[in-house]
């Protein structure tokens, strides 16, 4: 798993600016991680720089992955 003593590692932000519940997930060919996101909700995620991060925006009747991410453009300045 990702940790910080790994330079490759980054602090990632991401926001749910919509109305909906999202589901974040950072994958590489090793593991994965999900978090659930509330509209209006932040999150921090700890990702290596090579990772991707997918947003899934649910409806009632579906999921979607609406966007894929690379964790490098979503870093934490302060990292």
């Amino acid at each position: 798993m990702t940790n910080l003593n790994n330079r490759r590692s980054l602090i990632c932000q991401y926001r749910n600016t919509s109305d909906r519940l999202q589901i974040v997930r950072v994958s590489n060919p090793k593991w994965w991680v999900e978090k659930i996101v509330y509209p209006g909700q932040a999150i921090d995620l700890i990702a290596d720089k090579d990772d991707w991060v997918e947003i899934c925006t649910y409806s009632l009747v579906t999921a979607y992955i609406e966007e894929r991410i690379e964790a490098k453009r979503l870093a934490s300045p302060d990292r």
